[in-house]
């Protein structure tokens, strides 16, 4: 007789030779040429199954591990659009250094074929001629003069208010739209500098500057008929414009800083709009504070 391995009861030597259940614990008991360790079976088991689950964990590893380079190689890729985008951009924001009234030295002042107009036109009309001899009140806005200040020939309606004969002002409206100015003729670039492509940061910006200064009599007009109406109009507006590749102006914002005219705005946005820069590789916003300071 012999014993069962694992209750230890009483179990024939048959039993113990070629295996069979056991009569006291039911458990199977392994023949001779079994393994006689009867855990062994349980133990190969429990480390297939831990296998298993190793590998199921590892499979999830890489799956998050794959999940955070995706994340992690878009988060670089938005990253270096960005930078890219930034780099593909020049920004130009003069400060009050910068006088866009002062005679221009710089290699810019032959960039148009004739002069801009000086004017301010109605709506797209012919520019009036001047007439002489008429003295206006004189602005620190521009250059000094040696002679006598001519007025513009401006239309009734933009002039100031009136009184009628009942004693009551009339409030023509003085407007300067926009999408009007884009009627006006805008000044054309020498032949020299209309195929021209900048590609150097530092002579677009001080081609920016040259076409400000080209352009500048242009703003004092702005501002010499908003005297008109309003003898105490000063205070700063920052002047906002995008110069875009074609060397043409967009997103042009003109912002008070306290102060608000909307003839005033209009006009100059007008004429801002109708300003041309050389071509350059890449947009250039451009931002300066504009300073009205009257003499009066």
């Amino acid at each position: 007789m012999g014993q069962c391995p694992f209750c230890n009861g009483e179990v024939s030597e048959d039993l113990l030779t070629f295996g069979g259940p056991c009569p006291h614990c039911f458990n199977q008991i392994p023949g001779e040429e079994a393994a006689t360790d009867p855990g062994a079976r349980l133990r190969a088991k429990e480390k297939a199954a831990e296998k298993k689950r190793s590998q199921r964990q590892n499979a999830v590893y890489a799956i998050v591990a794959v999940l955070l380079l995706s994340v992690a190689a878009g988060g670089y890729a938005w990253y270096a659009k960005k930078k890219a985008e930034e780099e593909a951009i020049l920004y130009v924001e003069l400060d009050t250094d910068f006088d866009i009234f002062a005679v221009d030295s710089s290699e810019w002042t032959d960039i148009y074929a004739d002069p801009p107009a000086e004017d301010i036109a109605e709506q797209g009309l012919p520019n009036p001629n001047p007439k002489a001899g008429k003295q206006v009140k004189q602005t620190t806005m521009g250059p000094p003069s040696d002679g006598p200040v001519e007025e513009l020939d401006v239309p009734d309606r933009l002039k100031a208010p009136q009184a009628t004969a009942q004693g009551e002002q009339r409030t023509d409206p003085t407007t300067y739209s926009p999408s009007a100015s884009l009627k006006l003729s805008a000044p054309q670039l020498a032949p020299q500098y209309r195929d021209m492509v900048l590609e150097d940061d530092a002579k677009i910006k001080s081609m920016i500057q040259g076409v400000m200064r080209a352009n500048s009599r242009q703003l004092k007009a702005c501002y010499d008929q908003t005297l008109k109406n309003r003898p105490d109009f000063q205070g700063t507006y920052v002047l906002n414009f995008t110069v875009g590749k074609d060397g043409r102006t967009k997103n042009i914002k003109i912002d008070g800083q306290g102060i608000s005219d909307k003839n005033f705005e209009n006009c100059v946005a007008g004429r801002i709009r109708t300003w041309q820069f050389i071509q350059i590789y890449k947009e250039a916003p451009v931002s300066y504070p504009y300073n009205l300071r009257s003499s009066g």
